[in-house]
């Protein structure tokens, strides 16, 4: 190989490299609802919701949530894991004891601040590279949100993803909060054929803009 060349491969290799840390894989842990503005009183009522997206549990531990107030906010501790095709729910303390009925525990709590107007929150990992990020209104602060910030919710309703194109407007909308337990469904499978064995069973995660539930 020339010199040319060796020199034009390790320009091509830093790039991938940089572009690996600009950009974090598909399959990140992604924000998936904020309720930062909760009915009554915002303590022990702010949550923030997180989805792996992924096959593969993930490793949150040492990662952390920053915010308009504090770029530590949140700091999960050692052996926080998301499991596989889940979500994570982290919210302040107090949620447990205080939150709406039908809703479900938290995760994870720990005090947290989310100011009602014009802010955002960054997901990090330990170094500190953004992993993902929603803001509102016009907040101002580099980091805390990405494309356009999402529009200003009400009292009582939550952020919620509804697409993934690193466009907060478009990829957030208001939404009554949607933190209630997992539902169970049953399923029956009527095999047919005597040769035929399943080995695998799989239910995704509803994401039409359909009402009701779509099972895909």
């Amino acid at each position: 190989i020339t010199e040319g060349a060796l020199i034009m491969l390790n320009k091509l290799v830093l790039q991938i490299f940089l572009l690996l840390l600009l950009f974090p894989s598909a399959t990140a842990v992604e924000i998936s609802q904020i309720l930062y503005d909760p009915l009554n009183s915002d303590t022990g009522g702010e949550a923030i919701e997180l989805y792996n997206p992924s096959d593969d549990d993930i490793d949150i531990s040492s990662r952390m949530i920053a915010t308009s107030v504090s770029d530590q906010d949140v700091t999960f501790p050692k052996n926080t894991f998301i499991v596989a095709k889940s979500y994570f729910l982290v919210a302040d303390v107090g949620w447990n004891t205080t939150k709406q009925s039908g809703w479900r525990n938290a995760d994870y709590e720990e005090t947290m601040t989310l100011p009602n107007a014009d802010s955002g929150i960054a997901l990090k990992n330990k170094n500190g590279t953004i992993i993902d990020a929603v803001g509102w209104g016009n907040v101002s602060k580099e980091g805390l949100y990405r494309g356009i910030p999402a529009v200003e919710v009400g009292e009582g309703f939550s952020l919620l993803r509804v697409s993934s194109t690193n466009n907060n407007f478009g990829d957030f909308v208001a939404s009554i909060p949607k933190f209630d337990s997992p539902q169970q469904v049953v399923v029956e499978l009527e095999v047919l054929s005597p040769s035929v064995v399943i080995k695998k069973f799989e239910i995704l995660d509803d994401d039409s803009n359909l009402s009701g539930t779509q099972i895909l």
